[in-house]
């Protein structure tokens, strides 16, 4: 909530972030545990450190739709938590 009290009237881009995030994924037949690290390359306000951590799980019912879960941190303090459903475009290599 610190993060926007000063936008309250303000742009879409009022707290927009630019940030380099690679990730691994390690599966467990269609379970999956998402793991990335990030840095920051451009923040409108930066209260939070320079990286971020994400952890989340990743469950695919079928070769095509998958749910996520995913916890986005800056060390020990958490900025939100992800909830997820897609489609995925390409199918996995077994």
């Amino acid at each position: 909530a610190r993060r926007y009290e000063k936008d309250t009237v303000g742009s879409v881009f009022s707290s927009f972030d630019v940030a380099l995030c690679p990730g691994y994924e390690i599966l467990f037949g269609r379970l999956s545990l998402v793991m990335n690290a990030g840095i920051y390359l451009f923040r409108k306000n930066p209260i939070y450190t320079l990286t971020y951590q994400r952890i989340g799980i990743r469950y695919e019912p079928t070769d095509r739709f998958y749910f996520m879960v995913a916890l986005k941190t800056h060390f020990a303090q958490s900025d939100f938590i992800e909830w997820a459903a897609g489609i995925n475009l390409y199918k996995r290599k077994q």
